[in-house]
Parts: structure tokens; sequence; C-alpha cells
């Protein structure tokens, strides 16, 4: 009588045991092959460690090709500030902040049509040295770069070239962003 009773009850918890020792096999990973998992921050896009102008104009046009959002902010202080000097000073677009240029940004790289290739050309170093407005933030440099850009919007591409001028300031030692863009390009006839 007693192992009619074990054997009942043994039936009776064998099913739930059986179904529990499955899940807990199909869900343990293996100690000697952990699962291969990517950095919550691994990027696709190339990047260089920003400790000179040129290697933040590398992570820029980079940004751009890529449409990475967050490259492109690591590239711009905070003070960054864009400038057209060819609009009349009461128009937005003429000068504007580095929220405006986040927000300017992420709008075209949402875009999922459209395809960038940005590609800087000559630089020319314009100047170096701590400037009268900028003495707070230590070391200023400035470049002068010519850059190309095509995009390709899925049926047609556009392409515009001109001159930018940016001034970088060493946020932190060796690590540079660029705190001013200057649109030095030629504007379009009629503007």
């Amino acid at each position: 009588m007693a192992r009619t009773e074990i054997l009942r009850t043994a039936s009776k918890w064998a099913m739930p045991a059986l179904l529990v020792l499955l899940f807990l096999w199909a869900n343990c990973t293996n100690i000697f092959a952990p699962e291969q998992r990517e950095p919550d921050d691994y990027s696709l896009t190339p990047t260089k460690a920003q400790t000179s102008p040129d290697s933040v104009l590398f992570n820029f046009e980079s940004a751009l090709n890529h449409k990475d959002i967050d490259v492109y902010k690591r590239c711009l202080h905070r003070d960054f500030q864009f400038i057209d000097p060819h609009l009349a000073a009461t128009d937005i677009n003429a000068l504007y902040s580095y929220d405006d240029e986040i927000a300017i940004i992420s709008n075209m790289f949402s875009l999922e049509q459209v395809e960038i290739q940005w590609k800087f050309g000559t630089l020319r170093y314009t100047g170096e040295g701590v400037g009268e407005e900028n003495k707070d933030q230590g070391d200023v440099q400035s470049i002068e770069a010519y850059f190309q850009v095509t995009v390709f919007d899925g049926a047609s591409a556009q392409t515009a070239s001109g001159t930018q001028k940016y001034k970088f300031v060493e946020q932190s030692k060796d690590f540079w962003v660029i705190i001013e863009n200057r649109d030095e390009s030629i504007p379009p006839e009629g503007r």
C-alpha cells in the first residue's frame, strides 16, 4: 500500500518537475561558451580619439556619412554656434546653437531614403592660441576646411561644396571639440 502511495505521489509531481527541468535547461547558458553580446555603446561608425582638431574632423565626417547622432554630438561643444555670415543678423538661420544644430541634424538623419556622402578636402590652419573671447575655454585652434557633400534621396543626387571655418577648443586634457562653425561658402544666387 505504501508503495502504491509513493508511485501515485511521484507520478503527480513527475510531469511538473520534468517541465521545470526542461525550462531550466533551455534557459541556462553554458559558462564555457557564453553568449556573444555587443556593448551597449558599440557603434559601426569609425572614430578616432579626439586628441586634435584633425581627429575631430575625421569623427565629424564619419558621423555625417554614417548618420550617427551620438558621434556627431561628441564632436560639438555645448556652447557650439553655427554662423552664416551671408544672412541678415535677424534671420533665424544666421546664428544658432548646439540644441538647434542637433535638432536639424537629427531630422536629417531620420530620413531613411537619404544617403549622405560628406568629404573634407583641403584643410588650412588659420589660427592658434587663445582669443580674448575664449580665454576661459583654453586653447583654441581654427581650421578652414573645403568640403563637398552629396545627398542621395533615392531618385536623384544633389551636390554642394564650399568652405567652412571651424574653431576648436580643448574641452579637457586631450579631448578637442568644435565650438564654432562659420559657413564661408559662396551663397546661391538670389540669397
